[in-house]
């Protein structure tokens, strides 16, 4: 004999699951029970929230851009010479939109910036902190060269005067070396990435080694971001 109360019970099990089926049927991608869901990934937002959605990333990927040439300049012996930190700004600049586009067309095509990165910070100002790497201390602006030598003063010549050939080549041999650091070290992420070796590591990296390396990539840029921030403590707050 059929129970009709367990009859009863399995129709309305099987007109609920048909009825999930159907929801899934009329849009397989965006199921209707994900409403809470705005944009999914296969969707595009209207014209005019994609100039303000693209404005916001913009402005947010503009502070961490340009404050790498500015935090690198000292260290790069580039103090007081504007006309080669903007050089410099212009290129990572350049650079993070070629390598932009490049994503967004033949990589993966995630909807970011691919900008500059503060990992590399730290072991930056390790490699420039050499004695080799010092700055000179005969480094003059035009304007003190030309009041030493109006006042008489012979010894001005033997400073090196911000801006000329030979400072250009002290800052650039230092980017010349840190490039190579960096050109060495993405190899051996590279070789890492293709070899499959970074997924037996994961195993056995946790947010207990994660969190760390992240707080001293934070704490090596204390100083130079408290430098800057001490200059307008209004604009930093903001």
């Amino acid at each position: 004999m059929i129970d009709p109360d367990k009859e009863a019970m399995e129709n309305q099990r099987s007109a609920q699951g048909d009825s999930k089926v159907n929801i899934l049927d009329e849009d397989d991608a965006h199921p209707s029970y994900h409403s809470d869901i705005v944009y999914t990934v296969d969707h595009a937002p209207p014209w005019y929230l994609c100039i303000l959605l693209g404005f916001q990333h913009y402005l947010t990927m503009f502070g961490a851009t340009i404050a790498i040439p500015l935090i690198l300049a000292p260290s790069l012996c580039l103090s007081g010479d504007t006309v080669a930190t903007s050089e410099i700004i212009g290129t990572i600049f350049f650079v993070s939109g070629v390598a932009t586009l490049l994503q967004t067309t033949f990589g993966s095509r995630l909807p970011i910036v691919q900008g500059g990165t503060f990992s590399f910070l730290a072991p930056t100002f390790s490699i420039l902190a050499l004695e080799k790497w010092q700055c000179p201390s005969n480094l003059r602006t035009e304007a003190s060269l030309l009041g030493n030598l109006t006042v008489g003063n012979t010894t001005a010549t033997s400073f090196i005067a911000i801006g000329s050939d030979e400072h250009r080549e002290i800052w650039q041999s230092r980017m010349r070396e840190i490039q190579g650091a960096i050109m060495v070290a993405s190899i051996f992420q590279v070789v890492i990435g293709f070899s499959g070796i970074m997924g037996l590591l994961l195993r056995f990296i946790g947010p207990l080694a994660i969190t760390p390396t992240v707080a001293l990539v934070g704490l090596s840029l204390f100083e130079p971001a408290s430098g800057f921030a001490a200059q307008n403590w209004w604009i930093a707050l903001g």
